[in-house]
């Protein structure tokens, strides 16, 4: 009986050891000095079969205040074409993404993303929709995972 209460009590600890109010990150600092807090990498194929590289970080900015954040892409994306490249593929993706409530168990956050596309040898950024309106996500903390990163 009081091995099953320990192997119960360490069970409900790892249970809750990975449950916190708090978005998981692994900080990158950037050559150009710039921190990155990447929150993960996850290659996705989107409706038409292209396959995409797509990186969420979080951003202290208003993720409503596009400009502001399209600048802070822009020192980012040549680390991560790098690591795009290295793994092969023609379309990247970099989702900023702004924490507007954290609960436990649950994140909210706004996101807008930003494509990359490899033609003819060039990286170029496919154009911001006119009519912007930021992405609302709810989420749970567990499974993202940023290690992927750092060996691209």
């Amino acid at each position: 009986m009081k091995r099953i209460s320990s192997i119960l009590l360490i069970a409900i600890a790892v249970l809750f050891s990975g449950c916190t109010n708090k978005v998981r990150t692994e900080t990158v600092t950037l050559d150009n000095g710039v921190e990155v807090r990447v929150r993960q990498v996850l290659p996705i194929v989107v409706g038409d079969g292209t396959k995409v590289l797509m990186m969420t970080y979080v951003t202290d900015l208003d993720i409503e205040d596009l400009d502001s954040v399209q600048r802070e892409v822009d020192r980012i994306w040549p680390w991560y074409q790098t690591i795009v490249e290295k793994r092969g593929y023609e379309v990247g993706g970099v989702s900023a993404a702004s924490v507007v409530k954290e609960e436990f168990m649950r994140n909210e956050t706004k996101n807008y993303t930003f494509i990359y596309e490899k033609k003819n040898g060039t990286w170029k950024q496919l154009e911001r929709p006119v009519n912007f309106e930021a992405q609302q996500n709810g989420g749970h903390n567990s499974g993202s995972s940023a290690a992927s990163i750092v060996t691209p």
